[in-house]
């Protein structure tokens, strides 16, 4: 399902911000639904955006909710800071 969101909203909100800074002319050719490289450019950012926020927020918050859950106060204080930096970052 997240795929299919990336496919299809990529080339709606890439027309919208075209069609914001640029006006009409900007997106009264281009076909629809097919990927230029501005296109391919705002999928591949928004792809790396959700990967590195898995990464440094994700995984702190898993960390800090297996402490929660094994009542390990240190490890859960560590995930808990982790994820506040993660979420700093």
């Amino acid at each position: 399902m997240t795929l299919a969101h990336f496919i299809l909203f990529t080339p709606f909100s890439v027309a919208w911000t075209k069609l914001a800074i640029r006006g009409r002319e900007s997106v009264a050719k281009h076909p629809a639904f097919t990927y230029s490289r501005t296109q391919a450019m705002y999928l591949l950012a928004s792809i790396l955006m959700m990967v590195a926020i898995m990464v440094f927020v994700g995984i702190p918050f898993v960390l800090m909710r297996y402490g929660q859950r094994n009542s390990d106060n240190q490890l859960m204080a560590f995930g808990g800071a982790a994820c506040f930096l993660g979420l700093g970052i």
